[in-house]
């Protein structure tokens, strides 16, 4: 995720940022200066000037809020990459999960299958794949 940073400010929302993802956790975050890119440290809260401005080398997150810290003396790139929770899927048709049709109505068969011969019902398992390939086309899925 890249966004720039505004002259003067060094507190941004995390909802500004993300938008609507659900963050779970900062993995880095970096400052480009130029062609050149810096990590910047995570750091504690104190009691800091924050009349002074520089390029920020210190972030920290308080509530729901990304901290710089100095505050930034101009329009600075940053780099931040983090982890969050993707969208449940709920329907077949959700996009961003984007599962192909015939995937999601054989999932079922193969599972079922590999647990047949699994349980060394190779008759019911033959059986399941059939099914799985009629869903298909196939002529042939092979075994994972």
């Amino acid at each position: 995720m890249t966004f720039n940073l505004t002259q003067g400010t060094n507190l941004y929302k995390l909802s500004t940022i993300f938008g609507s993802q659900a963050l779970t956790g900062i993995i880095s975050v970096w400052l480009w200066i130029g062609t050149f890119k810096y990590p910047l440290q995570k750091g504690s809260i104190g009691n800091y000037n924050w009349d002074y401005q520089q390029y920020p080398t210190t972030y920290w997150i308080i509530s729901q809020s990304l901290r710089l810290y100095p505050t930034p003396s101009g329009n600075y790139p940053v780099e931040i990459y983090y982890t969050y929770q993707p969208n449940a899927l709920n329907y077949p048709t959700d996009t961003d999960n984007d599962i192909p049709q015939v995937l999601f109505k054989t999932t079922g068969l193969l599972a079922s299958s590999l647990t047949a011969y699994a349980d060394g019902n190779s008759q019911l398992g033959q059986f399941y794949e059939q099914m799985a390939q009629k869903e298909i086309g196939s002529a042939h899925l092979g075994r994972w």
